[in-house]
């Protein structure tokens, strides 16, 4: 059996789902290389984190929130030639998304928030059309990008030069939210 308490918050996310107020975050991010410290799954596990510490934020706020299964796969141009990068077509990242919104909606979910954690701008692309689509299918979708102003400054100077690809900005932030996942830093590394 569910203890009490789980089975408390289901009931009211039933209920929040049956007056379509709940919201539905879904994580997304790519399986690429990040150095020879950071884990594949990195933007996985950002977007993860964000989409946790905002489902407490909301309902702290009396909003009930879902966080589901991250997509773990995204479009990864610029890392292809790195070992364990995958990468997968634009339009597949927007179609799988797209549908994910449609069936949230139709399960009773009220909104859906894309949290997407891997900024490569074609990949961003291919998120924020899955969001466009679905909106303008009559769907509540938002997809909050980060990389601009004036969230963008917020984030540090390494991120504003565009160099925080396993940099201290995403470092800090797995170390935040996955911290067994990060190797210790190598001294010795070959050119």
């Amino acid at each position: 059996d569910l203890p009490a308490p789980a089975v408390r918050l289901l009931l009211r996310i039933l209920e929040e789902m049956s007056r379509g107020n709940a919201v539905a975050l879904v994580p997304v991010g790519s399986t690429e290389a990040h150095g020879p410290h950071l884990p594949l799954g990195t933007d996985v596990f950002i977007a993860e984190g964000v989409c946790d510490r905002l489902a407490r934020l909301l309902d702290a706020r009396g909003r009930q929130a879902v966080m589901f299964p991250a997509l773990s796969y995204g479009l990864t141009e610029f890392g292809h030639h790195f070992t364990g990068t995958v990468s997968i077509p634009a339009e597949q990242v927007t179609g799988l998304l797209l549908q994910a919104c449609v069936d949230l909606a139709a399960a009773g979910f009220g909104h859906t928030v894309l949290i997407n954690h891997h900024l490569e701008p074609a990949h961003f692309a291919a998120v924020k059309a899955a969001a466009e689509q679905a909106r303008a299918k009559g769907l509540k979708v938002g997809c909050p990008d980060h990389r601009r102003r004036p969230w963008a400054i917020e984030l540090g100077e390494e991120f504003c030069r565009g160099g925080s690809h396993a940099g201290f900005y995403e470092t800090s932030l797995v170390l935040a939210c996955a911290p067994a996942t990060v190797r210790p830093l190598r001294s010795n590394l070959p050119d």
